[in-house]
Order: structure tokens, then C-alpha cells, then sequence
């Protein structure tokens, strides 16, 4: 029973990222995704494992930079999974129906977890490939057998993989219990996302500074990971130095407690799925209602629907967060950007005078991010979206609703993130007015194409929110191509407009484009929308 509850899953989760066909472009667009993802990780923790096993390799510590890394990885399996193993596990749509079927809770349980762990095993396999190639660069040649290396780094990494794995689904577990007992799961829910982003933030930052500090304290570093993080100094220290007794250890302190946190989690997961959630009660009041338009009726609905989602909201509405941290981060630190520099330089910048064209991009790219909210809005209808078909209201009066709720959502604070951009680098007029066209136009653009990539990728079959919106093709392909502008914009840039125009000049032409495109897609819209938005079903 395990085996096939883990099967459908697993296929359940393929399905909502790759849709039912499998369409090649979609299967490209998602491997595209992982291989950026996987490129960019090692790009970090190569380095920092070459750098610190090559300099602390005669002082016999050089198991340091392995543990750094596969410290990263735990902290990113767990921020990365907290949310979407509550969402799996406790608020799945088909929860109700496996537990009416003679099918043991712990089963159910177990499913969920294994298709989350297989997850995290993604999420972490560039930190183990980092690991082993930074570390294989940094030894001495000939210096151990790299094999035996290689067979106890994988043996750790899934020891690790399932520890994050129970302590991940064991805080969604504490996460389900506080919201079945809050009104605003929203408000609570954006709480401790910001909290655990804060944090990833200020690690991503320090990353290179980290690199050097271990270099330069090794031996106060290893010491105070043997006092304080032993499982950590077992792991990476019985993989380096090929320690048996070390790493049957470290299996202990990690798979035992994953064992209690899944009995823990199993004698109380039938409770909470029935736990009666809190609602807030309402009195009849007999009062004349506000008449309103259809579209105001309809962006309310939109409205409500975003700020009342909490994956929906976090997934979205968040992007305002990292550009906000990051413009913050820059006012705090005007003086000194010595550590901003030290992790721009990975990338290969140089000097401090390109910064306000990397926050102006930044800023376009979280913009972009968030206005294709609009891509999960037909998902987000799901089995009623019937009803919206059946209502005497207009498809021209839907759209304009889903496409203006990012416009009413979240272009008050970009246009408020563009205002400290121009106050932080002192900008001139004709730029004051093109870093506050941006946001507008870029807006315009991503929200309509979002909406037509959501009438021709849709899913209305999902089980659990999250699947509408984060795993489904359209806001896959939506997604990556915000993300593949961004790229295009820049290389385009770099290799032929920089050599006659200067960066505000390029974004002028940008501007022009998005507005030509914005044109484009309105007319799309208008002439086909109909057709397609019957389509769906």
C-alpha cells in the first residue's frame, strides 16, 4: 500500500509540473530551472570547498569546508520545504477521501513525506556535487582513496536528506496546529516566511565573507563545531578521514530521532486533519448592500482570494520582500558595500558604479515575478469555474479583473521600492521618470502574458492549492520566462548596446518594448480570449 499511495505521488506531483501529456516544451522548461539552479549553487560551494580544503588541509581540518556546505544544503532543505510539506501533508484536498478508505494514517503519512524527501534530494544534490568537486580540486593528489570518500559523502547526504526531511515536516506539523487554531493564516504564515528569509538573505550575502573567515579561523572553527554542532563535525569528519566509527554515529543521532519525529507525527495526524478550524463568526445584519459594478464585484474576489491564500500570497506577494531587504541592506550599508562587492565579484563586477544598474534589473525582475500571479488565476477557479462561465458578466470584465489585481496588490509598494532606488543613487529627472515608468509597463506586460500563458497552460484538477500555482505549466512556463527576459535583457545589453548607449538609455528601449508587447497582448486578448477561456474545462 506504501508503494503504490508513494507511486501516485509521486506521479500527482510530475503531473502538476509537467501536465498530464508531458509537452516537451514544458519537461524543457522545468530541466532548464533545475540545470540553472544546479549551476548557480555550485558556482558557491565549489570555491568555498576548494579554498578551505586546500588551506587547511596539512592542519588536518580540512572537513570543515564539507561541513559548511552540507549545512547550507540542511538550512535550504528546510526553508525550502517547510510550506509545501504543509500544504502535502496537511491540507491536500484528497486527505478526507484516503482516510475514509481502509488505508493505515501512518501510510498516508509516509507517502506524503517520501515524495517531500525526493524533493529535498534535488534541492541538495548541487551542495553534494559542489562538495565533492570543490574538495577533489583542493586535496593534495594521490593523498586518499576518493572512492571511499564519495561512498560516505552519499551515505551522508541522504542521512541528512532525511533528517531535514522529519524536522521539515515535524515544524509543518507545529505550522498546522497554530493555523487550525488562527484567523489570519495569511498574516502568520507571511510572518515566518519572512522570518526564514531574512535569514537565507543574510547567508547569501556573507556567503564569500564565510569562505574567507574559515580560511583565516580554521582552528577555532573546527573546535567550536566539535563542541557545539557535533553531528556536523561526525559527518564531515568521518567522510574526509574515511572514520567508520564517525559516521555510524552520525547515522544514529540523524535516523533515530527521524524515526520518533515520524511516531510522533503519526499518532496525531488523524487529529489535526480533523481538527475543527477556526472560523470567524458573522451576525446577521438586516442593512441595504452596496450596489457595485460587476468588475469591482469580480476584483474584489481576486483581491480577497490573494490576500486570503497564504501559499498563493507567499508565493507572489513576497516578491516585494527580497528587492525591499536588499535596497535596505544598501542605505544601511552606503558607506561600506565591501561584502555586497566580495559576492557581486563571484559573478565577476567589479565596481560599485554598476550598483544602481543591478538594483534597477533587480527590481524589473521581481516585478515581472510578481505580476504573473495572473498565470494561476484560471488554476485557481479550479471545479468552479463553471459558475464564473455561467454568470451573465463578460470575458472582457474577467480579465480585466485578474489582469488589474497585481496593479492594486503590488504596484503601490514597487512604485515605493523605485522611490528609495531614486533617492539612494541621487538620480536625475529623465531617470526619476524612468524608474517610475518601469514598474507601470513592466507590470502592463508580465500580468496580460501571464493570463494568455494561463488560458493555453491550465489546471483545475488539482488537490492542493499549491499545485495551482507553483507546479503547474502555466506558472512553470510563466515563470521561467520572467526569469529568461531577465537574462536576455542582460546579455543583449552587455554584447550590444552597451558599446553605444548608456544602461538608462537600453532601458528606455526596454520600456518601448514592453509597451509594444503590452499592445500585442491586449489585442490577443480582445480578439481570442473568448475562444480560449471557453476552451477551459
Amino acid at each position: 500500500m506504501i508503494k503504490l499511495l508513494v507511486g501516485i505521488r509521486i506521479r500527482l506531483m510530475m503531473s502538476a509540473m509537467f501536465g498530464k501529456k508531458k509537452k516537451a516544451m514544458s519537461i524543457g522548461l522545468v530541466a532548464f530551472g533545475f540545470i540553472w539552479y544546479f549551476l548557480l549553487i555550485n558556482a558557491f560551494i565549489i570555491p568555498i570547498t576548494f579554498v578551505t580544503t586546500d588551506e587547511l588541509w596539512q592542519k588536518g581540518i580540512a572537513w570543515i569546508g564539507v561541513a559548511i556546505s552540507f549545512m547550507s544544503a540542511f538550512v535550504l532543505c528546510f526553508i525550502g520545504s517547510v510550506f509545501m510539506a504543509y500544504q502535502q501533508i496537511y491540507e491536500s484536498k484528497d486527505n478526507e477521501m484516503l482516510l475514509a478508505m481502509p488505508i493505515k494514517p501512518g501510510h498516508i503519512l509516509i507517502s506524503r513525506i517520501f515524495a517531500i524527501a525526493g524533493f529535498n534530494m534535488l534541492y541538495a544534490l548541487p551542495f553534494l556535487t559542489g562538495t565533492v568537486a570543490g574538495y577533489f580540486l583542493g586535496r593534495p593528489s594521490g593523498s586518499d582513496s576518493g572512492v571511499v570518500f564519495v561512498l560516505f559523502i552519499v551515505i551522508d547526504y541522504v542521512a541528512m536528506v532525511v533528517f531535514a526531511t522529519m524536522l521539515t515536516s515535524i515544524f509543518a506539523w507545529l505550522l498546522s496546529m497554530i493555523l487550525g487554531r488562527v484567523q489570519n493564516k495569511t498574516l502568520i504564515s507571511t510572518i515566518i516566511y519572512v522570518g526564514f528569509f531574512i535569514g537565507y538573505f543574510y547567508v547569501i550575502l556573507n556567503m564569500q565573507s564565510f569562505g574567507e573567515s574559515i580560511a583565516r579561523n580554521g582552528e577555532a572553527i573546527a573546535e567550536g563545531l566539535n563542541n557545539f554542532a557535533k553531528p556536523v563535525f561526525l559527518m564531515a569528519a568521518g567522510a574526509t578521514g574515511h572514520n567508520i566509527g564517525y559516521t555510524l554515529i552520525y547515522l544514529a543521532i540523524t535516523l533515530i530521532p527521524s524515526c520518533v519525529i515520524f511516531w510522533v507525527m503519526q499518532k496525531s495526524y488523524v487529529n489535526i486533519l480533523l481538527m475543527k478550524k477556526q472560523t470567524k463568526k458573522t451576525k446577521y445584519r438586516d442593512e441595504t448592500a452596496a450596489k457595485r459594478s460587476v468588475f469591482k464585484a469580480l476584483l474584489q474576489k481576486e483581491i480577497s482570494r490573494f490576500f486570503g491564500t497564504p501559499m498563493y500570497f507567499l508565493n507572489y506577494g513576497t516578491s516585494i520582500i527580497f528587492p525591499a531587504m536588499v535596497i535596505v541592506y544598501l542605505f544601511i550599508k552606503k558607506n561600506d558595500y565591501g561584502s555586497l562587492m566580495n559576492f557581486l565579484a563571484l559573478y565577476g563586477v567589479k565596481s560599485e558604479s554598476v550598483l544602481p544598474y543591478i538594483v534597477a534589473m533587480g527590481l524589473y525582475a521581481f516585478v515581472s515575478t510578481g505580476s504573473i500571479m495572473t498565470s494561476a488565476s484560471i488554476n485557481l477557479e479550479g471545479k468552479n469555474l463553471w459558475i464564473l462561465k455561467s454568470l451573465p458578466i463578460t470575458t472582457r470584465e474577467i480579465f480585466a479583473s485578474k489582469v488589474m489585481t497585481p496593479f492594486v496588490c503590488l504596484l503601490p509598494f514597487f512604485e515605493l521600492l523605485a522611490i528609495l532606488n531614486i533617492f539612494l543613487f541621487s538620480m536625475d529627472s529623465g531617470t526619476i521618470i524612468l524608474m517610475l515608468l518601469m514598474p507601470i509597463v513592466t507590470m502592463a506586460f508580465f500580468s496580460q502574458f501571464g493570463l494568455y500563458i494561463n488560458l493555453k497552460h491550465y489546471k483545475l484538477d488539482w488537490l492542493s492549492e499549491n499545485e495551482a500555482f507553483k507546479r503547474a505549466g502555466g506558472p512553470t512556463i510563466a515563470s521561467f520566462s520572467a526569469m529568461g527576459s531577465l537574462i536576455i535583457l542582460i546579455i543583449v545589453y552587455v554584447f550590444i548596446f552597451s558599446t553605444f548607449i548608456d544602461f538608462y538609455g537600453f532601458m528606455w528601449i526596454m520600456i518601448a518594448g514592453l509597451l509594444i508587447g503590452s499592445g500585442v497582448l491586449y489585442s490577443m486578448l480582445k480578439s481570442n480570449g473568448r475562444k480560449l477561456f471557453m476552451k477551459v474545462e
